[in-house]
């Protein structure tokens, strides 16, 4: 697994996740500027009624992201191994690494609903176990 810093198109697609986001959320007239994830997942419940394309179910994904960088210090970086190359979160200098524009996706296609305030808490969790055990480089 080698891990690189964004480019300015990775830079750019994180953007335009946002901004798809900020675009829903006022198609929906959720007033949720401030209301952190049970916010935003407002405007995703709103989303599930009908037809998500995997674009905005991403863009949800980069949302939990953000939230989980700012309550544990990872950061985005690019991530390529054997299977290809995706856009994750990774602790320091570890190995620890997370998916977070996978996890809402990955949720949908399972026909499970994704509550982001659940899939944060998991992954700070799961993080925070990883980190305490020293098994990771």
């Amino acid at each position: 697994m080698a891990f690189s810093p964004l480019s300015v198109a990775d830079t750019a697609r994180l953007d335009s996740d946002r901004a798809l986001v900020r675009a829903m959320q006022a198609d929906h007239g959720a007033a949720v500027p401030g209301a952190g994830l049970p916010g935003w997942q407002l405007v995703l419940d709103g989303r599930l009624g009908g037809p998500v394309d995997e674009a905005a179910l991403e863009a949800f994904g980069t949302i939990l992201g953000d939230a989980l960088c700012g309550s544990m210090g990872l950061r985005w970086v690019r991530v390529d191994d054997e299977y290809g190359s995706a856009l994750g979160l990774r602790l320091g200098e570890t190995s620890i690494t997370v998916f977070p524009r996978d996890m809402v996706v990955k949720r949908v296609e399972r026909d499970e609903h994704p509550d982001l305030q659940h899939l944060h808490d998991g992954v700070v969790e799961a993080v925070g176990q990883m980190e305490a055990s020293g098994e990771h480089t």
